[in-house]
């Protein structure tokens, strides 16, 4: 069955503009539904960016108040070397008497850092001075750290001999 044009003349005007206006309406919904898919795809991308830095800055945070830390242990370090600070905890427990030996050890450089470390040898100790030692070393406010510790029972009574190697971290 085919449409003539005088045929269509006789169509409702009302009707052809109907049409005209459902078929508009449903292609600017076919445009907008496209836009809304194509916005929603980038607002995917950006909350998965969003989320990527964020969790970089709270690794960059973490990094920084390391690196801060380190510098201000860095900053602390006496320039007097590595013995000054080990005397310096000794001696504040009262156990200056008990230290045998205590001598350098050398040092190294490497990437704007000196490194020295110092041999110390103390007979006749407590379990418990002995500890005490070794805990006001390691959490002593530089870079101080223990690299060997060695504790023998002595051959007099119920007391240990330590010996131990200790390395302050400074800058050149």
């Amino acid at each position: 069955m085919k449409i003539k044009i005088p045929e269509l003349k006789e169509l409702n005007k009302k009707t052809l503009i109907t049409a005209g206006i459902i078929l508009f309406l449903f292609l600017l919904g076919v445009v907008f539904l496209a836009k809304e898919r194509s916005a929603g795809r980038a607002l995917e991308s950006t909350k998965m960016s969003f989320s990527e830095f964020n969790a970089l800055k709270d690794e960059y945070v973490s990094l920084k108040a390391q690196a801060d830390e380190l510098e201000r242990l860095t900053a602390l370090s006496p320039q007097g070397g590595v013995m000054t600070p080990i005397e310096g905890v000794v001696s504040g427990m009262g156990l200056k008497g008990k230290i045998a030996t205590l001598k350098s050890a050398g040092s190294r450089e490497s990437e704007g850092l000196v490194q020295e470390e110092a041999e110390l040898t103390m007979k006749k100790l407590t379990l418990n001075e002995a500890i005490n030692v070794l805990y006001r070393l390691e959490n002593a406010p530089m870079m101080l750290s223990l690299k060997t510790v060695e504790l023998k029972r002595s051959f007099t009574g119920n007391t240990l001999d330590l010996r131990l190697t200790a390395a302050l971290t400074r800058k050149r």
